[in-house]
């Protein structure tokens, strides 16, 4: 609408056809005649729904992954890939070593000592 030079009228009448579900329920929960242009309906939006964004995480927010004393492994393994899908640039040197470090003592921990695992998928491969 911007590209075509809709006026500031026209993209506010336009706007409630863009969104879904919470975003359309706080459009229609405004005050009637409480934004007078779109520069205004947009910081609006903005600040109301900017801290629904997902953050991305660091890497060291795996150290904080660690297997609880009567969790499952394939638990674990599960945890701990849905966070490092979240990590952004992951190095995966440090990967191997931090779910190692997560793991509770077992033979499975002490095989992987033994057994030095090079890539990420590998170590997956093994748990």
């Amino acid at each position: 609408m911007m590209i075509q030079g809709a006026t500031d009228v026209l993209l506010c009448i336009g706007f409630p056809t863009t969104i879904r579900k919470a975003a359309r329920a706080w459009y229609y929960g405004l005050q009637s005649r409480s934004i007078n242009f779109f520069e205004q309906l947009e910081y609006s939006f903005v600040a109301h729904f900017s801290t629904s964004q997902r953050v991305p995480q660091i890497s060291d927010n795996l150290f904080s992954v660690k297997q609880g004393e009567i969790e499952m492994l394939r638990d674990f393994v599960a945890r701990f890939k849905v966070t490092t899908l979240e990590v952004r640039d992951l190095n995966e040197d440090m990967v191997i070593s931090v779910m190692k470090k997560g793991l509770k003592g077992s033979r499975f921990t002490y095989s992987l000592d033994k057994t030095l695992s090079r890539t990420y998928a590998e170590l997956l491969e093994c748990a």
